[in-house]
Parts: C-alpha cells; sequence; structure tokens
C-alpha cells in the first residue's frame, strides 16, 4: 500500500496526461494547513479545475468560485431509481455468494438498513469521483470531504486513468480508522455479552413463577415480538404496545396473546411492571436466553470471517476494498443483540407451541434470525411481518431484488400499514410468492383524531424536527445558522428520545446559547405543533402529524442519491429547501400562498396520509387474525 500522501503509480493510458493531479483534503481547514496542497493547488485551479463537492464551508477561501466547475451527484428521481435497482441487485450477488454461511444473514450489509450501513453512501461518493475523472479529462481534480472508507478502492479506480493521487495522510487515518472500529465493536460485543447475561439471568429469577403460571405447554400461543420503552406504560400502569397499539389487547379475547419485548431502558423497572400486567403475557426476549447461548453467540461473531475471492464489482467499478474495510472496522457488521435473536426463539419454541409470530418488519438481522428459527424449529408456526410506519426511499431494507426473493429469509406474509407503503414496497421491491397486504397503521391511530386547524396569521414559529441518528446534526447545523440569530423567527428545537439535547450538544458541540432566537423543546409533540407556523424535518414521522394538523411542512434534502423523506412522493402543502438553499426565501413563499391554494393543498395532503395510513376497522383487523 502506497505510504500516505504518495502518488499512485500507474501505466500510461493514452489520451490522458500523467502529470493531471487529484487532490484530496478533508476539509477547507485542511487545505490552508497542507503546504503541499497550497503549493500544488493554487496554481491550478485558474485552469478551470472541477471540484467534486462534498462539504462547501469555506470555499470562497480556496478560489474564485468562477473558476471552479462544480460536479455534484445527480439525483434525479430516474438517477435514483436506477441505483435502487443497481444497489439491491449488488447486495443479492452478495447474498447469494454468502448465503449459505449462516452469519451472514445476521450482518448489517445483508439487510441493507441504512442507519447502520453506510455502504450505500460509500459506493455512490466513489461513482461521483468515477464521474468527475471522466468529466475533467486531463484537468486536476479537487475532493473536499471524502470519505476514508473509500481511500483504497479510489486508489484502484485511478489505475484506469493514469492519475495521481495526493491524499495527504490517508493511508494512516485508514488503518487508524480500521483498528480504532475493530477495538470498539470489540468492547462492545463484550459488554452487550454480559449485559445480556445478567438481564437473562434477571429475567429467569424474577419471572420463574409467573411464567409458570401464565405460560402452559398446553397451549397454542400468539406471539408478538415489539420493542418496549418507559413511555409504553401510563400514568395508570397500563401497558400500550408503541408499535401494535390495541392490538394485543384486541387479540388477547380469542387468542393466548404473548407478547416478546425487547426493552431499551429501564430494564428492572419493566419486569417490575411486566409482572403487575394481568390481561397480557409480557415477557422479555432475554428470559428465554441462558449463559451458553451468550457464550456461544459471542464465539460464533468473533471468530467469523467474511472473504472476498474474486473482485466485487458495483456499476463497473470495483468496491472490494470498499467492503472489506466496512467489514474489518465494523467486526462484519454483526450485532449481538441482533443474532441473539435466532437463540431465543430456539428457546420459545423448545417451551411452546406457537401458532402464529408476528413481528415489526423492516428486514433487519434480528428479524431474519428469528425467521430462521421458526423455519427450523417450529415449520408449523405462521409468520407474518407488520410494517408499522413510513416507507422513505432511502429504506432499502424493505426492497427486495428479484435475483434474491427465493434465498432471503421472508415472513409467510407482509402487512403494511396502508396502500401508500404497499405501493412503495412493489413498485421497488419483488417479493415474489410472499403477499404483500394492506392493513392498518396500529400505531397511528390518533391521527384520525386530529381536525386540521384554521390558517392563522404567520408569526414566525418555527419548529425544526430532528431525528435520532447522528446525520440529523447537518440538518440542526444548516437551520439554525439560517433562522437563530434572526430576530424575526423563533427556531424551536424538537430532539429525538434517542438523540436528547444533552448528547447531541455535547457530541457535535452545539451552544444554544450563541443564538439568541434558538430555544430547546422539552415539552410535549402536541404543544410543539400548536405553537409552530411552519415544521422543517428530515425524515422524521413527526411529518404526518404536523400535516394532519394544517402545518406547512419544509423537507431538508441534503444532496443524497436516495431520499430520506416519508413523503417523498407527495408535493402537498410540502417545500424542499437544499442545503445550498435559504430558509427565508421558502418560508416567504409559504407565507405569501392564497388561501384557496392553501386549502387545496391542505386537502391533497390530508387524502395522501389517509391512503398511507389506513384506519383501525374491525375489517382491517380481520388480516391479523389467526385462520
Amino acid at each position: 500500500m502506497p505510504a500516505a500522501g504518495a502518488r499512485t503509480k500507474s501505466s500510461a493510458v493514452p489520451g490522458n496526461n500523467l502529470m493531471a493531479k487529484i487532490f484530496a483534503i478533508n476539509d477547507i481547514n485542511a487545505f490552508a494547513k497542507t503546504r503541499v496542497l497550497r503549493r500544488g493547488i493554487r496554481g491550478r485551479l485558474d485552469k478551470s479545475a472541477c471540484l467534486v463537492l462534498r462539504s462547501a464551508d469555506g470555499l470562497e477561501d480556496l478560489a474564485d468560485a468562477q473558476t471552479i466547475e462544480t460536479i455534484a451527484a445527480p439525483v434525479s428521481e430516474d438517477e435514483r431509481a436506477a441505483f435502487i435497482r443497481d444497489y439491491t441487485g449488488f447486495i443479492a450477488s452478495l447474498n447469494s455468494l454468502h448465503g449459505e454461511k449462516f452469519l451472514w444473514w445476521a450482518t448489517d450489509i445483508s439487510s441493507k438498513n441504512r442507519y447502520v450501513s453506510p455502504l450505500p453512501e460509500l459506493v455512490q461518493e466513489l461513482m461521483d469521483i468515477e464521474r468527475g475523472l471522466r468529466l475533467c479529462q486531463d484537468r486536476p481534480l479537487l475532493i473536499i470531504g471524502p470519505s476514508i472508507g473509500i481511500y483504497e478502492a479510489l486508489q484502484k479506480a485511478l489505475l484506469k486513468y493514469g492519475r495521481n493521487l495526493i491524499w495527504p495522510q490517508a493511508a494512516g487515518e485508514a488503518l487508524l480508522r480500521r483498528t480504532a472500529g475493530l477495538g470498539r465493536c470489540f468492547l462492545r460485543l463484550l459488554s452487550h455479552a454480559l449485559r445480556f447475561y445478567f438481564r437473562a439471568l434477571w429475567a429467569r429469577i424474577v419471572l420463574r413463577s409467573y411464567a409458570r403460571r401464565r405460560l402452559s405447554p398446553q397451549k397454542e400461543f400468539y406471539v408478538i415480538k415489539t420493542f418496549s420503552y418507559p413511555s409504553s406504560w401510563d400514568d395508570k400502569g397500563d401497558y400500550s404496545d408503541p408499535f401494535f397499539g390495541r392490538l394485543p389487547r384486541i387479540l388477547s379475547k380469542d387468542n393466548d396473546v404473548l407478547i416478546l419485548s425487547y426493552h431499551w431502558q429501564g430494564y428492572p423497572q419493566f419486569i417490575k411492571r411486566a409482572l403487575r400486567e394481568q390481561a397480557l403475557v409480557l415477557i422479555p426476549v432475554e428470559f428465554f436466553l441462558n449463559g451458553w447461548d451468550i457464550l456461544r453467540a459471542f464465539w460464533r461473531i468473533l471468530t467469523f470471517r467474511l472473504e472476498f475471492g474474486t473482485p466485487m464489482h458495483f456499476r463497473g467499478v470495483d468496491v472490494s476494498d470498499i467492503l472489506r474495510f466496512e467489514l474489518a472496522r465494523t467486526m462484519n457488521g454483526i450485532q449481538l443483540f441482533q443474532f441473539l435473536h435466532y437463540d431465543a426463539m430456539r428457546g420459545l419454541f423448545s417451551k411452546l407451541r406457537v401458532k402464529k409470530f408476528l413481528f415489526t418488519f423492516e428486514n433487519n438481522p434480528w428479524e431474519r434470525m428469528s425467521i430462521l428459527a421458526c423455519r427450523r424449529f417450529s415449520p408449523l408456526t405462521r409468520v407474518d411481518g407488520y410494517q408499522h410506519s413510513v416507507v422513505p426511499q432511502a429504506a432499502l431494507n424493505m426492497f427486495v431484488h428479484p435475483s434474491e426473493k427465493n434465498i432471503v429469509p421472508l415472513p409467510d406474509r407482509v402487512l403494511t400499514a396502508g396502500e401508500i407503503s404497499k405501493e412503495i414496497i412493489r413498485h421497488y421491491g419483488d417479493y415474489g410468492q410472499v403477499p404483500v397486504l394492506s392493513a392498518c397503521a396500529l400505531r397511528y391511530e390518533y391521527l384520525r383524531e386530529i381536525q386540521p386547524a384554521g390558517r392563522r396569521k404567520f408569526q414566525g414559529h418555527i419548529l425544526l424536527v430532528l431525528d435520532g441518528v447522528e446525520q440529523t446534526a447537518r440538518m440542526f447545523k444548516f437551520a439554525v445558522e439560517q433562522l437563530g440569530a434572526q430576530s424575526r423567527y423563533r427556531l424551536r428545537v424538537r430532539c429525538h428520545p434517542a438523540l436528547p439535547w444533552e448528547l447531541l450538544s455535547k457530541k457535535f458541540h452545539f451552544d444554544a446559547v450563541q443564538y439568541p432566537h434558538l430555544e430547546i423543546s422539552h415539552g410535549d409533540l402536541k404543544q410543539d405543533l400548536a405553537w409552530s407556523d411552519i415544521v422543517i424535518y428530515w425524515q422524521s414521522a413527526v411529518v404526518l402529524e404536523a400535516l394532519s394538523m394544517g402545518k406547512p411542512v419544509i423537507n431538508f434534502e441534503p444532496r443524497d442519491i436516495l431520499s430520506y423523506d416519508p413523503l417523498f412522493q407527495s408535493h402537498a402543502l410540502k417545500w424542499t429547501v437544499t442545503e445550498n438553499g435559504r430558509l427565508a426565501d421558502v418560508m416567504g413563499d409559504i407565507e405569501q400562498m392564497d388561501d384557496i391554494l392553501y386549502q387545496r393543498r391542505l386537502a391533497q395532503a390530508l387524502d395522501y396520509i389517509r391512503r398511507y395510513f389506513h384506519p383501525v376497522t374491525d375489517e382491517n383487523l380481520r388480516v391479523f387474525k389467526f385462520d
């Protein structure tokens, strides 16, 4: 491997200038500090240099913008549809290659989950640079803010262009990222193994007599696999499932229902509440695990190895090194929590008879582990997956490629929250013989009770709804820098429970005190929505509630190859702003819209939501019942 900052050697390629260089820098600050880049780039930017821009911060300090041609990633709908088809096909080829390895189905890469696998962004980033190379021909190319995960793949890609790469400290940083990531994964694996052991031990001790009374081997159970939070219980101590709503209590009238839950916060309190539940049987996943299960899973993950004997190509470009980097950095991307669902389900089937298994469906590794256990240890159990929320275009995990539909572990049926999500899944995916059926929106039943308020005079109240992932910091920074110091606006920030303000501000060094017209919400969502004139969001499903209340919404759209917008197919009462746009201009357009057009767009938005989320009726609930 070339040393950091070394030039990549290659043979001459006809028509190319071997002296034309490719410069890669992490950001503008790195440029200012790097003497070799200052000397190498300054003199060449006057000659119509090309620029693949991942971050525009500080560009004005680099050169006159008129002399730079910016090459942006294509984001047309046709390009997005083509990317989904090609990427799902690429993962399908990996699934075919490694599908015989049991642990492969526990990897994040195989699931295509957008929150845990950055692979789609990395391969698209390499595609962007490839496009820049073709367009620039023999002109110098500057890449700002590339991901270190593409470093080795980029070096190989340059060989056919005969270009020289200068990326200071890249080799050392790549090695450090890989080593540090592997170390973090090992420590996390060890800590999670210990946590699971003590949680399993605690559950078995405390719930032993409870389970003997409530879990009879003579009964046939309808098992609902879900997740719970402290907010799943109201002030009276009554349980309401955050994903299935009233369904467990409805089904319990005619079935022996077992709620198999993984609880995220406050495990001892969860056990106490489960003991007090009378109408439903509520058992943690860990109850069906033992120490040997956890030890065996720990060892299998630790010793699992994946090899790519032949180069793996995406759109004609070798991305094998990106795959190797990600697998090495993440210890193959297998989370103990996901993998242990196989042993938990095996323990469940060894103790109980299960006639139906219903779970939240997103094609995540834990779901595949559960399905594999069902097929092996209880083949007569009917398996249904419930798509419980929105399906944005970026939800690649929901889209099954035609070439993998017979090898991916899938449920017997997929039940959706409504008509729109069923159409999206069918449009971008192919489930073969697995029926995809419209059911109802169990967790959004309350939306039917919301009545849109009349349009009010604009007061400058802007609600910024953040997501529970670190990428939401991009939207926060964008909105705060544009509105936080403007006296005409009052910007209220509502954080996600998974990424509260205390954690977000510390991790990204945000100081709300710097912005006099910024406030952090700690109140009720409905109160925040009622207060707001406009709601800004990226991928939050809160936008559905905002539209139901008659609030206009603005979708923040970064320059990504896929849309994270839950309403990517609808433009009713919705505006879009990119990272290069101005929020003030968009809000001005909203304020100036006449009332007749406003009401027409609102009616269209409400109709779309009704089609997206079907009502909870006896007719729509029938599909969940066992027959």
